[in-house]
């Protein structure tokens, strides 16, 4: 199944093979930000602007629970790799202070909020589990990426960043390797970083781009990264030569998600409301998401 997370307060899952919706989730308030799909694929999860979290039951479309989630505008979720705690990433507003970034945990049985974190004074946009279940990785307009260790969760996280580029560097998209060694961000300064993970150190970064760079993700056998940008072009990047570009694949539009599926490339064309899946960096299949009337800025595949 895709599931889609739709300006117009409702979420939609379709066919993988066919791209026909096959059922639709309305409840929220106001426009969906992100939805993800359980490992189990039983039940599905979102966050919206309408400031709550809510769980599914895919059975028959109903709210299993909801939680208001403290955040005050663009939200991130993912759900763990063992489907039992889902992350959620936000920002708030203290007068005085100003913004505020807001991470939590959150479980996916009961809906109780099991651990809440501060991160530093920009919005946090995205927000990822390693493979393992581990670490939990969070992308800000802060032009960071903090990296927590579960199992230590009151130290302070590992924090990669773009510090020494002039450029303006707020990361919107992360990603872990499949192998959990590597995590990459992708950057409005159009260079997306590679970095270790156990160590920080920065591996390499991407150089192609011309415009900023909205979406990034590794191919399930760790070989490939593959990058989109606003200057309407997907790269497919060979991630164990550091970088050399493998492919570049124009679009008509700006590519704001990217998700690998075994060996094919599922992509969002948010601005026309398409997606587009390509095999190795190849278009094999265009649909229009003809109701949108606005961008769509989450995108995930499940099974």
């Amino acid at each position: 199944m895709i599931i889609v997370a739709m300006p117009d307060n409702s979420i939609r899952l379709f066919d993988a093979a066919t791209l026909q919706e096959i059922k639709r989730l309305s409840g929220h308030t106001n426009a969906v930000y992100a939805a993800k799909i359980s490992p189990d694929g039983m039940r599905a999860v979102s966050c919206s602007r309408d400031t709550t979290i809510r769980v599914w039951n895919l059975a028959n479309g109903q709210v299993e629970w909801q939680g208001k989630t403290g955040g005050r505008g663009l939200a991130d979720i993912d759900i763990s790799p063992d489907g039992k705690n889902i992350a959620f990433s936000s920002w708030y507003f203290v007068k005085g202070r100003g913004v505020v970034g807001l991470v939590s945990l959150w479980d996916m049985a009961n809906g109780k909020e099991i651990w809440r974190t501060d991160f530093r004074e920009k919005p946090i946009v995205d927000i990822r589990f390693s493979p393992n279940g581990r670490h939990l990785a969070a992308g800000t307009w802060g032009w960071r990426v903090a990296v927590w260790n579960l199992d230590k969760k009151e130290e302070p996280p590992l924090e990669l960043h773009f510090d020494d580029v002039p450029a303006y560097s707020a990361i919107d998209d992360i990603a872990f390797s499949p192998d959990g060694k590597m995590i990459a961000a992708a950057t409005k300064n159009g260079t997306p970083r590679v970095w270790e993970l156990e160590t920080g150190k920065l591996l390499f970064e991407m150089r192609g781009h011309q415009q900023p760079v909205f979406a990034i993700g590794f191919s399930i056998d760790n070989k490939h990264i593959c990058t989109g940008s606003a200057d309407a072009t997907v790269m497919r990047w060979d991630a164990a030569s550091q970088a050399a570009s493998l492919s570049k694949n124009s679009m008509d539009t700006k590519t704001k998600s990217i998700r690998f599926h075994f060996i094919r490339t599922v992509i969002v064309s948010s601005r026309h409301h398409r997606i587009i899946r390509c095999a190795c960096g190849i278009p094999t299949l265009d649909w229009n998401l003809r109701t949108c009337r606005a961008a769509v800025r989450r995108f995930t595949r499940s099974r």
